[in-house]
């Protein structure tokens, strides 16, 4: 999906770090907080972009829900092999 030699995971984690550092008081941030996304995190594509997700008490509190993460393709378009 990525170019080859593109660090995505850089990409990826930035746009989360940012979304959680915008909503601060939905995440945790301690030890159980948003540590970067792994080899085979959860993620899907819809017609805005590539959605990142997480289980239910993997980087937020219950109430959150499962956390969502949308990173639009315009953004990505430079990095992905289309």
């Amino acid at each position: 999906m990525f170019k080859e030699g593109v660090d995505y995971k850089k990409i990826i984690n930035s746009y989360i770090y940012d979304d959680i550092d915008a909503n601060k008081d939905l995440y945790f941030t301690d030890k159980n907080g948003f540590k970067g996304i792994d080899e085979n995190q959860t993620f899907y594509l819809n017609k805005n972009g590539i959605v990142i997700y997480f289980s239910l008490y993997e980087i937020a509190p219950y109430y959150v829900g499962i956390p969502k993460f949308i990173i639009p393709y315009e953004d990505l378009e430079p990095y992905l092999n289309i």
